[in-house]
């Protein structure tokens, strides 16, 4: 990740764009320690849209275990004022097995196992759900999956063409 963030300096970047949420474990570290130019945090803009759209209701947070466990995404809506539901076991260990499926070319076709999390997940409170993996747009799309859902990876390529000062749709 250093190596690629000095590359990207060396080309000129005034900004930089980490498009994994699990990395962003690293990312306090990577931008007081290795770089000059703007990191936006993916989870942190996600956090402030959700905030800014949903005010006052509870996301349900889908991502890898490393994702969900170290609270970035629950810290981040807290500080906000907003209140988080995370998977049980069961529901982290599923989207674990799917995403690293998706990354193995694996095509999802039974809806049931992740509608049942996502009910799960409403009965304890989630009002809508951030999708906290790069591959979790793509299952919830193999299983036509409909619902609440904020993309993060969408959110933070919003935040990166305001930064380089276009106007945004959506």
């Amino acid at each position: 990740m250093v190596d690629s963030i000095k590359k990207l300096e060396s080309c000129g970047a005034d900004c930089i764009v980490m498009p994994c949420n699990t990395a962003h474990c690293f990312m306090p570290r990577l931008r007081d320690r290795f770089t000059t130019a703007t990191f936006l945090d993916m989870i942190e803009v996600t956090a402030e849209a959700c905030a800014k759209r949903y005010p006052g209701k509870k996301a349900g947070i889908l991502g890898t275990v490393k994702t969900i466990e170290s609270g970035l995404y629950r810290d981040s809506l807290a500080r906000l004022g907003e209140g988080s539901v995370d998977p049980d076991a069961g529901g982290k260990a599923l989207l674990m097995e799917m995403i690293f499926g998706i990354k193995a070319g694996i095509a999802y076709s039974d809806p049931d196992p992740f509608d049942d999390m996502l009910r799960d997940m409403r009965d304890r409170g989630a009002e809508y759900f951030i999708l906290g993996c790069t591959e979790l747009p793509i299952i919830i799309g193999q299983l036509g999956i409909t619902g609440t859902f904020v993309d993060a990876a969408v959110e933070v390529a919003k935040a990166a063409i305001a930064f380089c000062g276009y106007p945004v749709k959506g």
